[in-house]
């Protein structure tokens, strides 16, 4: 399961380090803003509740993602939001 984790303010790195073992974790290019990859998201939610992870914000499952373009913008968020058939 993909994440978007945010660390509180300029602790980002801090995050990552307290995250090692649970996940694929990197840094992106926004600020306090970390990308990660967790096979089991109930597990990892476990074990972030028995670890001190002080530098931890937010966690965001993701359930489905798209790249956009200024060119399909309208066309690919509107087709992303259309329920499955």
């Amino acid at each position: 399961m993909d994440l978007v984790l945010t660390s509180h303010r300029y602790r980002e790195r801090e995050l990552i380090e307290e995250l090692k073992g649970l996940g694929d974790f990197r840094r992106t290019a926004f600020k306090d803003v970390i990308r990660g990859e967790v096979e089991d998201l109930e597990v990892f939610l476990g074990e972030l509740g028995k670890r001190h992870v002080f530098a931890l914000s937010r966690v965001v499952p993701i359930e489905k993602c798209f790249e956009l373009s200024p060119d399909h913008v309208v066309e690919k968020t509107q087709r992303s939001c259309e329920a499955p058939s």
